[in-house]
């Protein structure tokens, strides 16, 4: 039988645990991950096409007052089903999978998606539409 020591050691070392005290990192909160080359420009244009598509036919818009604290313009990913089940599974395969070996976690099955959206930005006059 394992000791209460063991069983404490055990559940501070939890996923759970470990998410919460990243998620409570200050520093990480300052820093931006950059995942170099993460997508490609075609994966970014094929994505984009499967998105308009799917608005298109589901008749759907962007949001705009989603989020009380900041003025975006997005869409959430769960309102796109098509595109969700496709975007969902790579971005668990590929990103997460990323993410659990960067902060020591065994394995992409420790992490999941909070909130997954779409943010629609747009050059302003005189901006930089590239």
């Amino acid at each position: 039988e394992s000791s209460f020591r063991e069983r404490v050691h055990v559940e501070e070392d939890s996923p759970a645990a470990r998410r919460k005290r990243l998620l409570n990192d200050a520093s990480l909160k300052r820093k931006v991950l950059v995942l170099e080359g993460f997508w490609t420009r075609k994966m970014c244009n094929d994505v984009l096409m499967c998105l308009r598509e799917e608005m298109t036919g589901l008749g759907i818009g962007w949001h705009t007052k989603r989020h009380s604290a900041y003025s975006t313009v997005d869409l959430p990913l769960l309102e796109v089903p098509k595109l969700d089940s496709k975007l969902r599974r790579v971005l668990w395969r590929t990103l997460l999978s990323e993410l659990a070996a960067r902060f020591g976690f065994l394995s992409e099955s420790d992490l999941f998606f909070k909130d997954l959206f779409f943010v629609k930005y747009e050059a302003g006059e005189g901006g930089d539409g590239k």
